[in-house]
């Protein structure tokens, strides 16, 4: 809308061609709600309906003085471009921008027209319509402004997020370190101990003369104790660091374990192996082989099953593990709330090398535990 005023009285530009008609569009446009405008052929002003008069504060007879839309001095030139340059190519026009209201303040509209054609082709000017969108810029800012918040909070959270996760990472490994330290110890030290301890014994032995049957008991006694120290030892060592794993693989390392498991608790665990594990990587492995510990300890524990199954497939570009049981079960909702430290160990060491972890269980019905990691 140009600044420039031509009086309602001029709308026989329009071609309304008698003095009804006139009447007649004044009234309904008038009676409208919506803020109608018009202009003439080169883009003044003609006509303004009383809705939009007073949105605007001007007099009652509907006429635009000029000045009287005034466009925010930001917004100013921009505005007039496109409307000049709609104009000039007498296509449809739409803006956006801001207008001084009846109160002095302002808001911001969206003025839209399209250009009236005669009959004979000939154009007329614009008609258009004046849409106050304040509450909705204001509700854009709002929308803005939170999006701009979330962001920068979802920012933050990923950052803590991968900081955890560092943390998770070097506690982890820092821990299988230690644990090699000790298994090392208890091999190379305590073992080697044992051992002389061992020979010790079994040399006191032969020097015990044949009169003292009671002593040679307490000897025998004392040497099978030694022994299964020794083998308890050895056990332990072998948990804390698999020695196997690293020379022979998952596949034979996840083997041996659930066969010496089989043997000291009493639980009979099925192996079963799928495919060509040699590229696996160290990392991956570890996390298998770990995950399958903590997943036969908690059918032990809790399963209240003599038997389980464990299965480890080599799949196109992921190694996957599957131990099962046909126990108790249990609530998963539950269990995932609870956050009990052996499933959050076995989720934070799968997280860590990028794979998932599924836990399947009902009452009644056993658990089955699904691990799915990148070989490499």
């Amino acid at each position: 809308m140009q600044g420039r005023s031509v009086s309602i009285n001029n709308i026989s530009e329009f071609e309304v061609e008698d003095a009804q008609a006139i009447e007649d569009f004044r009234k309904l446009a008038n009676a409208s709600p919506a803020f109608l405008w018009m202009t003439s052929p080169n883009g003044e002003n003609s006509f303004i309906n009383n809705p939009l008069a007073d949105f605007l504060g001007i007099p009652e007879h509907c006429t635009l003085p000029g000045g009287a839309y005034v466009i925010h001095p930001e917004d100013e030139a921009k505005a007039r471009e496109n409307f000049n340059d709609c104009l000039a190519r007498r296509v449809e026009h739409s803006d956006e921008h801001r207008v001084r209201r009846y109160d002095g303040q302002y808001c911001w509209v969206l003025a839209r027209a399209v250009p009236r054609i005669s009959p004979t082709g000939e154009f007329l000017g614009y008609a258009g319509v004046i849409i106050d969108i304040t509450n909705r810029k204001r509700a854009e800012v709002e929308l803005r402004t939170t999006y701009d918040w979330l962001t920068r909070e979802l920012h933050e959270r990923i950052k803590a997020e991968q900081e955890i996760r560092d943390l998770g990472q070097r506690l982890i490994h820092a821990q299988e370190q230690e644990r090699a330290r000790i298994a090392r110890e208890l091999h190379d030290d305590l073992g080697q101990q044992i051992g002389a301890l061992s020979i010790a014994l079994s040399n006191l032995k032969a020097n015990i003369v044949a009169q003292r049957p009671d002593v040679t008991e307490q000897a025998d006694r004392l040497h099978r104790q030694l022994s299964e120290v020794a083998s308890s030892v050895r056990q332990l060592s072998h948990e804390l660091h698999p020695a196997l794993l690293e020379h022979a693989g998952i596949a034979v390392a996840l083997r041996s374990y659930c066969k010496e498991y089989s043997t000291l608790s009493g639980l009979s665990v099925s192996f079963q192996a799928s495919g060509t594990f040699d590229d696996v990587s160290a990392p991956a492995a570890l996390c298998v082989y770990r995950v399958a510990q903590e997943a036969l300890q908690n059918v032990a524990k809790h399963g209240k099953t003599t038997g389980a199954e464990v299965h480890l497939a080599r799949a196109v570009g992921n190694v996957r593990l599957t131990v099962s049981d046909r126990g108790v079960g249990c609530d998963v909702e539950r269990s995932r709330s609870s956050g009990g430290l052996g499933l959050v160990s076995m989720r934070e060491r799968v997280g860590l090398v990028k794979g998932t972890l599924a836990l399947e269980s009902k009452p009644g019905f056993g658990t089955t535990v699904r691990v799915n990691i990148p070989a490499v």
